[in-house]
């Protein structure tokens, strides 16, 4: 098993830029040739969009292209691999994935929520292992990332941290709030990359965001504006909730209409 610390090694990217490109809304206006030849971290299925030297994903399940040629690096958690792949699947990404792990403490959230172990601000500070900062959003375990691999600069794209027109993300790939409504977990993928940033401050390494916008007073009119000029649909809606109780919910009522 390769972990992902191995990567650390590489000493190119230190005191460097590096790009995480999430799959929000706004990536699918970004001027993505901005990003030719800049080193970049890509979340779940950006690689569609933006090609990046590293994918960062929780879900190979639903993001790795198993049908495809892949030359990016893949980075997982071994055990979420081995819980949500077929054995054929899993043999032909065993080699090819650096794994980490976020088991930092045992875990204290309430149900529905974003499992806690892997919130350690601590992990910023220093590479610790395979240990990687992970708590509501993947975006912040590739800042987590990116800071082990050397990053002055963090610039995100396309981590909105919330819809904008009715859009979750660039495309129609799923959503999973467990449960809650979609602006409680939004604001918690807000707050986990605050209190990163707020971190990292100390450390002398910036996070901000870049977007395709020329303003912040109304994303939304700026939003309409670009998709009209640049051709491309106003609202792609987001495929069903996978989330466990949503899953769950589904079979009952399956079960419930074959037995009336």
């Amino acid at each position: 098993m390769k972990k992902v610390n191995e990567l650390y090694k590489d000493q190119r990217f230190v005191n460097e830029d590096i790009y995480v490109i999430g799959t929000g809304p706004s990536l699918r206006l970004f001027p993505t040739s901005f990003l030719n030849n800049k080193f970049s971290i890509g979340l779940n299925n950006s690689y569609k969009f933006v090609k990046s030297q590293i994918i960062v994903t929780i879900h190979p399940d639903l993001h790795y292209p198993f049908d495809e040629e892949v030359d990016s690096i893949w980075i997982s958690k071994y055990d979420k691999c081995k819980k949500t792949l077929t054995d054929e699947q899993f043999k032909r990404i065993e080699n090819k994935f650096y794994f980490y792990s976020n088991d930092g403490k045992p875990n204290t959230a309430p149900a529905n929520e974003p499992t806690n172990e892997g919130r350690i601000l601590e992990w910023l500070d220093n590479p610790t292992d395979d240990k990687l900062y992970q708590w509501s959003s993947i975006s912040q375990t590739a800042i987590n990332l990116a800071v082990n691999l050397g990053a002055k600069n963090i610039f995100l794209v396309g981590c909105d941290g919330g819809p904008i027109l009715g859009n979750d993300h660039v495309d129609n790939q799923h959503t999973r709030w467990k449960g809650v409504d979609p602006d409680h977990r939004y604001r918690q993928y807000r707050e986990g990359i605050a209190e990163i940033r707020n971190r990292l401050i100390e450390k002398d390494i910036n996070v901000m965001s870049l977007s395709p916008f020329s303003s912040l007073v109304d994303i939304h009119e700026e939003f309409t504006n670009l998709c009209k000029i640049k051709n491309v649909s106003h609202l792609i809606e987001s495929k069903e909730d996978i989330s466990p109780n949503q899953q769950k919910s589904l079979i009952y009522t399956l079960i419930n209409k074959l037995f009336k």
